[in-house]
């Protein structure tokens, strides 16, 4: 996969997957601003503090809010940087409660060795420092699960149907020929939501949660329905359902390779996606029919 996914996994609630790119955009919205401004005053009660006689209320905030906010670039850049460095055929599996644990331990202990170095009183309790990172983690393994569940899959909406809006099926000439794509011919449409497209330019679909990822020729979409709802409107002919979550189309398939003891299937738009063992006794015969080579 020339541009690789991740699959952000909860302890708790749910999970969530983004590409490298869309976690740097998820980051900066202004959904989620305004979610790490109303932790900051959320969590003051609990607040973090160096221990330091006399330490004026702006100063103390300052360092709490530094020991609140510092994991946040840390914990995404480390989604970032695994996403785009793993190798593979699959999203790049991480559960983040842990990885939220370190970080904020290491924030934390950075606060308290910064306070020592500029002259405070800094009192390293690794107990102390432990006990605050799981209370922080708990904090965020329940926020986290609100966000993923509630606020990034409409994040994701907007962020996928502005980037890269697919052609509906009005947008298509009557004579079959897409504006400004090559001649085609007159095909049957798909009709997801309230919106219709061709489904000729349907080139895999994904199930997420109670959102499906869908990818076109001509863009991608990203909305609240079920994977079933879009494949029983497409015949045998069409695709395969490669696990019980991903289809893809017959047209859009390019070949496909044995890794160790799974199959993987290659896209015309340089995706791969693996097969499910429970299904290879149903997906190998029609890759087979339409590729006469393949381990």
């Amino acid at each position: 996969m020339t541009t690789r996914d991740i699959n952000i996994k909860l302890l708790t609630w749910g999970s969530i997957q983004l590409s490298a790119d869309e976690i740097l955009i998820v980051v900066r919205h202004h959904h989620m601003i305004v979610v790490y401004v109303t932790s900051l005053f959320v969590m003051y009660p609990l607040r973090y503090h160096v221990d330091e006689a006399g330490i004026p209320f702006w100063m103390n905030f300052l360092i709490y809010a530094a020991a609140q906010l510092m994991p946040l670039p840390l914990i995404s850049g480390t989604f970032w940087a695994l996403a785009r460095i793993a190798r593979g055929t699959e999203p790049v599996q991480i559960y983040a409660t842990p990885l939220i644990f370190v970080w904020i331990f290491v924030s934390t202990l950075t606060i308290e060795l910064a306070a020592g170095y500029f002259g405070g009183n800094s009192n390293i309790d690794i107990l102390s420092l432990l006990a605050w990172s799981l209370l922080q983690t708990c904090y965020g393994e329940i926020l986290g699960a609100i966000v993923a569940n509630l606020m990034l899959p409409r994040m994701l909406e907007q962020i996928r149907g502005q980037s890269d809006r697919p052609r509906q099926a009005s947008e298509v000439e009557p004579d079959g020929q897409s504006m400004g794509a090559a001649p085609m011919s007159p095909r049957a449409t798909l009709q997801v939501g309230d919106q219709v497209f061709p489904a000729e330019d349907l080139l895999h679909a994904r199930a997420e949660g109670n959102y499906v990822d869908l990818t076109f020729t001509t863009g991608r979409l990203y909305l609240r329905t079920t994977l079933s709802s879009v494949t029983e409107q497409l015949a045998e002919v069409d695709g395969c359902m490669l696990s019980r979550s991903v289809w893809v189309s017959a047209r859009a398939t390019t070949g496909y390779r044995r890794d160790g003891a799974n199959y993987v299937v290659a896209l015309i738009d340089q995706r791969e996606f693996r097969v499910a063992r429970s299904r290879a006794d149903r997906v190998l015969p029609w890759l087979r029919s339409r590729f006469a080579t393949g381990a």
